[in-house]
């Protein structure tokens, strides 16, 4: 199909085009559809982006597979026998797969059924109206809005042997062909710990090489140390403070030198897995002078880059590389689009991790809270007083509450235990609302729930907590 010329503004086709089709370009789709704007989407690769197919989604269905394999490998603490319990890698990877392609499959339908034009292809723009398509999609289309919703790819590694066979990224490591022996994972952040634990279950030697003093940077102090505490229990080596100087082949392993503390090591693994960051993806704005900053895509609290009619969302931003934000981020365009002038608020954003125990954050951390307001109070519930995580067999973990000193407002909740990345929506409802402590203990959590752990790390605050002594 020969390309359509450029037209005038009256001929414009689209009240919003948006490039990318990850959570937060399918999201910005349909949701301008809802506000009746005439939508289209262009993707050059497959709908739902990194996060669902190569991230969120195949990484948790994975998680889910490790979760039932260690359980019922200690079944017998409770009184279920199963013996001979084996781990089918090829029906675990076909049911990944499978989940993966209905949740796409999902996305299509749902662009279809709202009336979301799509098109396949490499998409670059021309101007600040019209977007030129690469593809199978051979085309110019002109949109009176554009949403660059482009993504990101993970960091190249920045050792030399980084090309070697072995040596791969987060989006390998979900396709291996056989469980791997050994690993090796370079990055103690939140793909390097998941993928850590996904491995370690399946029985893979799994060491972890972290430049900076601590995994999980950002975290809670306590929650630093509790994850630190689980990890050394699965056997999972620890070498923080730690780089990475080179890669060899060592006879069909990889021969990972490293200094750690000013001494150099080594070690051997069949994998290395490079998790330290993402790149954002900008090339199909390179040509119109979109303002950019250290991190992607710079763009205001309204979504807006320096070209008015002109957004970017999602990790192209460089802002908080979550699925969760690159969707709110998507409203929001949207919403300024049609008049409302919403603003994006970054301060009230849960942290997600799904180890087991899982963990999960919201709001400040202990440290960030003693340095903004000073005077805090601290509220600590541990899941071993827990009735509901008892009856689990899934007692380690706590619940901690930082709230302010003054008017007891709840600042950050802290969560390591199971469900945790579901009790947070409790803990970042509260933040939104300005919730004090005494609101949140005066709720009725239900019982047996391990949202009760909440109101008793509320009631720890008062010096009141019910359950736990001292």
């Amino acid at each position: 199909m020969a390309k359509k010329p450029i037209m005038g503004k009256e001929d414009l086709q689209y009240d919003l085009a948006v490039i990318g089709g990850g959570p937060g370009g399918y999201t910005a789709a349909i949701y301008g559809a809802k506000k009746k704007l005439k939508v289209a989407l262009v993707e050059k690769d497959k709908l739902g982006g990194v996060c669902l197919n190569r991230g969120c989604i195949p990484t948790k269905t994975l998680i889910n597979s490790a979760n039932f394999y260690n359980k019922s490998k200690s079944s017998s603490k409770i009184g279920i026998n199963l013996e001979g319990v084996t781990v089918d890698w090829s029906n675990v990877q076909k049911n990944k797969d499978q989940v993966v392609t209905n949740l796409r499959g999902g996305v299509q339908g749902l662009l279809k059924a709202n009336g979301v034009t799509l098109y396949r292809g490499k998409a670059s723009l021309i101007d600040k109206n019209t977007v030129a398509i690469d593809g199978e999609s051979q085309d110019r289309i002109r949109a009176k809005n554009i949403i660059i919703a482009t993504g990101s790819v993970p960091q190249k590694p920045p050792f030399a042997g980084g090309n070697l066979e072995g040596v791969i990224s987060s989006d390998e490591a979900l396709d291996f062909d056989d469980i791997p022996s050994s690993m090796v994972i370079v990055g103690g952040g939140v793909i390097g710990i998941e993928m850590a634990y996904i491995y370690n279950s399946f029985g893979t030697e799994v060491t972890i090489i972290e430049m900076l003093p601590d995994l999980l940077t950002g975290q809670d102090r306590d929650v630093i140390k509790e994850i630190n505490r689980v990890l050394r229990r699965k056997k999972i080596k620890l070498l923080t403070n730690t780089r990475v100087m080179s890669v060899e082949n060592d006879g069909g392993q990889l021969l990972v030198n490293y200094e750690s503390k000013g001494e150099a090591g080594q070690v051997n693994a069949e994998k290395l897995l490079v998790a330290i960051g993402r790149k954002v993806l900008t090339s199909a704005v390179d040509n119109i002078g979109i303002a950019m900053d250290d991190k992607g895509i710079k763009v205001d609290e309204r979504l807006r880059t320096n070209i008015a009619n002109i957004y970017a969302i999602g990790d192209v931003t460089g802002k908080l590389m979550l699925a969760h934000v690159a969707s709110k981020q998507a409203m929001k365009a949207v919403e300024d689009i049609v008049g409302i002038q919403a603003k994006m608020d970054y301060s009230i954003v849960p942290s997600c991790i799904y180890t087991n125990p899982e963990i999960a954050s919201v709001g400040l951390n202990e440290e960030e809270a003693r340095a903004k307001y000073g005077n805090v109070k601290i509220g600590k519930f541990p899941l071993g007083a827990s009735g509901k995580a008892m009856t689990m067999g899934e007692n380690i973990g706590f619940v901690k509450i930082v709230a302010d000193g003054e008017w007891n407002e709840i600042l950050g909740v802290h969560i390591v235990g199971p469900q945790a990345t579901e009790l947070i929506a409790e803990g970042a409802l509260a933040i939104k609302l300005q919730c004090t402590v005494e609101e949140l203990v005066d709720t009725i959590h239900a019982h047996p729930t391990l949202a009760e752990n909440v109101m008793e790390a509320s009631l720890d605050i008062l010096d009141e907590a019910i359950h736990k002594i001292g």
